[in-house]
């Protein structure tokens, strides 16, 4: 650890605070302190989840509904792994990994592998 800092490197990958705000999108605070807002609709647009990675793949938005009308339902915590979101259209199955997420912060735009939920 660096003298001139009291947060591990590790710290950055991790979650220390996240706000839902259902209409507009999740705010993340990292470990490292890094405060990120990823709206809804790039949220939606990038759900990591088999059923959008395979639609993105194939060409296709994953999502194709009014971005205006698109709000959350519910948000849990995936242990000390990640975010799972549920919207209101009944999707739910994505979890977004803390570490993508501080990789799309840190990029300025997501990351997602084309097999899993994990970066490639």
């Amino acid at each position: 650890m660096d003298s001139t800092s009291d947060v591990e490197p590790a710290d950055r990958w991790r979650c220390r605070d996240v706000t839902v705000r259902r209409a507009q999108g999740v705010e993340v605070v990292f470990g490292d302190g890094l405060t990120h807002d990823f709206p809804l609709e790039e949220l939606r647009a990038w759900c990591p989840c088999a059923h959008c990675r395979t639609t993105r793949e194939s060409g296709r938005p994953s999502f194709v509904g009014d971005p205006g009308r698109l709000t959350l339902r519910d948000a849990e915590l995936v242990g000390a792994w990640g975010l799972r979101l549920v919207w209101d259209d009944g999707h739910g199955t994505g979890i977004f990994p803390w570490d993508e997420l501080r990789r799309w912060a840190d990029a300025g735009t997501p990351r997602f592998g084309p097999n899993s939920g994990l970066g490639a």
